[in-house]
């Protein structure tokens, strides 16, 4: 049966506080040696680095999301554009203009013609701050 060698004396990490001219080394036990130098495990170097590791990807995700939700900000005016010209196209400038140039069969269907429209207009109408 092993067991972990125990860790004498104190962590040879340093501690400067706010407001403090000199830094002073730190009071807590040694928890583990790294490089023959024993650290608690607020300093000790291996954790510190997965944590700063750990904390680079969380700041690097939540900057990939802000760039997406730029990219589809910057994008809404281009799709509104669109969308209008779409209806435009279509002659579905009212509701009633729909049921007018669409066939019966698809108002019959199940193809949700008149919701997709609705959807499309309610969009459009939020899209402009309507």
């Amino acid at each position: 049966m092993t067991t972990e060698p125990k860790v004498e004396g104190r962590c040879s990490g340093w501690v400067s506080h706010t407001g403090t001219l000199h830094p002073h080394q730190c009071r807590s036990k040694a928890t583990v040696v790294r490089d023959g130098k024993p650290y608690c495990t607020t300093h000790d170097p291996l954790r510190r680095a997965e944590k700063q590791a750990a904390g680079t990807r969380i700041r690097e995700a939540g900057w990939e999301t802000r760039v997406q939700e730029k990219r589809a900000l910057n994008a809404c005016p281009d799709l509104v554009a669109a969308l209008e010209d779409l209806l435009g196209r279509l002659g579905w400038d009212s509701i009633d203009a729909v049921t007018e140039t669409t066939a019966d069969w698809l108002w019959d269907s199940d193809s949700g013609a008149e919701r997709v429209y609705l959807q499309a207009r309610a969009a459009l109408a939020k899209a402009k701050g309507g």
